[in-house]
Parts: C-alpha cells; structure tokens; sequence
C-alpha cells in the first residue's frame, strides 16, 4: 500500500508538467517536500492546498451535512495569519504546519462554496 501510495503522489506533485505550469508556485526547496531525493513541484502549503481540495470535493457526492464548509474563514484565517508571520519574518514556519494550514483551509472551502451557492440559488 505504501508503495502505490508512494507511486501516486510521485505521478501527480513531482513528475506532473501540468501542475508545475498552471499552478503558480515559488518552489523554494526549504518550502518543499522531497520524494526519494525529487522536489515537489509545489511547496508544502500548495501541496496541502490541492490535497485537501482532491479530497473534499468527492465527499460533496455522500449526503452529510457540510458543515465542516462553515469553518473556512476560521482556518482561512490561519492560512493568513500563518503565511504574513513567516512573510515579515515574525516567526518560521515549517512544512508540515505549512502543509496542515493549507490541506484545513481547502478542506473546507468545497463544502464552503457549496453552501454559499445553495444560500444564493434559494433566495433566487
């Protein structure tokens, strides 16, 4: 299983073309991750970004209640706050906060924008 797992996430952050092209991206190597000795085409909170909308977009097909979508500002915020704070060197961060702050705010910002466009679409 660790062998596949390892296989997928080789084929879409490090030998994709395509993510590396659309997605605007600095790159830095202290901001990234590695896989046997290979750079992610992504840093760590760009990583946790498109991870977390992978993710959360196909839970949207189960009918569970998409509440988790109300606390995107919340971890918006953290997003915020964790990416100025490392900016105006108040403080560093690292990757996996980087990664974690990325993956939450993503994470619920599908169920988020299902919930703004069903609010917009009953008051039409």
């Amino acid at each position: 299983m660790k062998k596949i797992l390892e296989k997928v996430v080789t084929k879409i952050f490090v030998d994709s073309l395509y993510l590396h092209r659309f997605v605007g991206c600095h790159r830095l190597c202290d901001r990234s991750f590695f896989i046997q000795n290979r750079q992610f085409h992504v840093c760590a909170r760009c990583t946790g970004l498109l991870t977390g909308i992978f993710i959360s977009a196909p839970l949207l097909l189960f009918p569970v209640k998409n509440y988790i979508g109300y606390l995107f500002p919340i971890f918006l915020t953290v997003l915020v706050v964790d990416g100025l704070t490392q900016k105006f060197h108040l403080r560093e961060s690292n990757n996996i906060l980087r990664f974690f702050s990325g993956f939450i705010t993503s994470f619920t910002f599908i169920p988020f924008l299902f919930i703004f466009v069903i609010k917009i679409y009953e008051r039409i």
